[in-house]
């Protein structure tokens, strides 16, 4: 239950954050569902080892989107994220902005 609320808390968050800054429609929903799935990767995996691959893998499975499962796949991995977004600083200030944000109200991000 308590993974099924933070889930919920990061898609509304990344709604949230997608409409203030005029992302378009599609790029709100897709943000949103992503914040809403990015944990799948727990079913029948409590410890959490790779979920974000896993969860990436069910979903790719599932027909979701590619670029939502690339994101599933990735969060969490600073690194990878500044790998994959290197050539568009704007993106990745955003992304800053965002870890920076969740890191100072919500102290599971710290």
């Amino acid at each position: 239950e308590s993974r099924i609320r933070h889930s919920i808390g990061v898609a509304n968050f990344l709604f949230a954050y997608a409409k203030s800054h005029d992302w378009s429609k599609e790029e709100t929903e897709d943000l949103y569902l992503t914040g809403l799935l990015h944990d799948i990767g727990y079913i029948d995996n409590p410890k959490g080892t790779d979920h974000g691959r896993l969860g990436a893998e069910i979903l790719k499975r599932n027909g979701l989107n590619a670029e939502i499962c690339e994101l599933i796949s990735c969060h969490g991995r600073y690194e990878s994220i500044k790998e994959r977004y290197k050539n568009d600083p704007e993106r990745l200030f955003q992304v800053y902005r965002i870890l920076e944000y969740l890191q100072i109200h919500f102290s599971e991000y710290r």
